[in-house]
């Protein structure tokens, strides 16, 4: 039998700390999104991230206590690359594996979809709608 290989969604530090603000169930909605399969990965530069934020004295630091314990919900994304900020990171991990960048960041998703990258985001309605994407 034919085992199809799931749809990478590498998801951004600030969905990951606004999710749950903004009242999206990240997967229920991907669900109702998507008809196919999918794995949401954690990029080492968001994990990086959260973690810096978790010893910053700034208001992420209670947000990124939340996002340490949110990320465990999700596959870590082997990546021995170096990369020059997140932004970057995401944007060249999805062309390389022709993934999906979920994230609620306005310029990143410009970005993303400037260089031919599908998006993920979410809607006023607290929805996630994509960008970009045909199967």
């Amino acid at each position: 039998m034919l085992e199809l290989t799931p749809l990478i969604i590498l998801i951004d530090t600030n969905v990951i700390y606004h999710a749950q603000e903004y009242k999206i169930n990240i997967i229920n909605k991907l669900d109702l999104l998507l008809n196919k399969k999918y794995k949401v990965v954690v990029h080492p530069c968001v994990e990086s991230e959260i973690i810096d934020d978790l010893t910053a004295h700034n208001k992420n630091k209670l947000l990124a206590k939340f996002g340490i314990q949110y990320i465990s919900n999700f596959e870590s994304f082997n990546d021995p690359n170096q990369y020059n900020g997140t932004d970057i990171a995401l944007l060249n991990t999805a062309k390389q594996v022709n993934g999906i960048v979920l994230t609620f960041d306005k310029i990143l998703k410009q970005r993303c979809l400037k260089e031919g990258v599908a998006v993920i985001t979410n809607t006023k309605s607290r929805n996630l709608q994509i960008f970009g994407y045909t199967e």
